[in-house]
Parts: C-alpha cells; structure tokens; sequence
C-alpha cells in the first residue's frame, strides 16, 4: 500500500489544476463577477449609477443608519471605493451621511426617501440579473447553488479578515 504525503497530493492537485483550468474557483468566480459587472453595468446605465454605487447603495438600504466603517466590511470593498460611493450616492440625493450623536468620530449613512423611491427597481434590477445567471437551473439547482455561494463568501471573508496570506509550499 503507498502512502500519500501532503507534498505529493499537491503536486497531483497542481497536475490536474492545469489540465482543466477552467475548473479553477478564483478563475470562475473572478469571471463571472467582471462579466456581472460589464453587463450590469449596461443593465444601470439609465439609473446613471455604477456597479459599485448600486452595491453600496443596496447595503445601505438593507441596514440604514450603518457606520460606514461597518458598510465597508459589507460590501467587501476598500475605504477609498467605499468613500467615493458614497460621495457621489450623496451627490444625487440617494444617501446622507452624519456623525453619530454619542461619538462624533463615528460617521452613520442614511438613506433619504429618493433613494427609498427606487428601491424597487434596484432589486428588480438585481432579480432580473440572477434569472439570467440561473436560466436552465431548477429550483432546487438555485437553492444548492446559494447555499454553497453563502458559505464560500463566509469562508472568504474570514480569509481576508485573518489576513492569512501565508503562499503555501510549493512543487517546484
């Protein structure tokens, strides 16, 4: 009986990554995020807000009253995207930003009754996007499918959140 060692089962993990490389998770879910993006984008244009706006604004509408520290951690994008969002969201009226009454260093975001006023759309917006992705799937396909895409977000933000990036060995 042969014995595997961890060096030898990523070597055969690395042999059989480059024969199917579209097999590759990051590569998949990288795909589909830009091509999410440049059809959504299309898709908004006529709301003339981006990617990034409609998913800041679609956080803040779910948890109104946030600290936009806490929306970062949200939306899973940097401060500097975050903050720019923002800027323009408050630009055309969609969203306002105060500080916090207890700690003034605090700054809390608002949605205002404009960008409750579409807010339909937005997630018409949204549903719309997922009938496309998930065409030809059952229910019970797009149900498996959530669940597994819930823990594999959980499972990466808890990557980024250890800051963990430790390169593994490698076969070389």
């Amino acid at each position: 009986m042969s014995e595997t060692t961890p060096h030898t089962d990523m070597e055969e993990r690395i042999r059989a990554l480059k024969a199917s490389r579209e097999r590759i998770l990051i590569r998949l879910v990288t795909a589909i995020s830009r091509s999410c993006s440049i059809y959504g984008a299309r898709t908004i244009r006529p709301l003339g807000l981006s990617i990034s706006q409609i998913i800041v604004l679609g956080e803040v509408l779910g948890n109104n009253g946030c600290r936009q520290e806490e929306l970062r951690i949200y939306v899973a994008l940097d401060k500097g995207n975050v903050t720019r969002a923002l800027q323009r969201l408050e630009k055309m009226g969609l969203v306002t930003r105060k500080h916090d009454p207890v700690d003034r260093r605090v700054v809390r975001v608002y949605v205002t009754e404009k960008a409750l006023s579409i807010e339909g759309e937005l997630f018409a917006l949204a549903g719309h996007l997922d009938d496309k992705l998930t065409a030809g799937f059952s229910r019970e396909e797009h149900e498996t499918l959530i669940q597994l895409l819930l823990r594999m977000e959980a499972t990466a933000r808890a990557l980024a959140k250890s800051g963990d990036a430790q390169a593994e060995p490698s076969s070389s």
